[in-house]
């Protein structure tokens, strides 16, 4: 059912209402039907939002792993230069 036939589904049904009433829903209608659009258009952001940040996070963790091995690499380079430091000065 498009956006339009729903108004029209309901034309007979505010017939019964008086003519103020029916004015009132046709802007509630109106009014949800915005909520609507801004609902959908919201879960499209959200869901774009979690993709990006979970690539981000992807991301983030691959740096981690080489500046945790960087770290590793750089520890054991100090290690072996406080060992021959040790030795020159003996």
């Amino acid at each position: 059912m498009a956006v339009g036939d729903f108004g029209e589904n309901l034309t007979p049904l505010l017939d019964v209402f008086p003519t103020e009433v029916a004015h009132d829903i046709n802007w509630i209608l109106t009014i949800l039907k915005a909520v609507g659009i801004f609902a959908i258009i919201y879960l499209i952001y959200m869901i774009t939002m979690v993709i990006l940040n979970w690539k981000r996070y992807g991301q983030l963790k691959r740096l981690e792993s080489k500046i945790s091995k960087l770290d590793k690499k750089l520890n054991l380079l100090a290690d072996e230069r406080k060992g021959s430091i040790k030795k020159i000065k003996k």
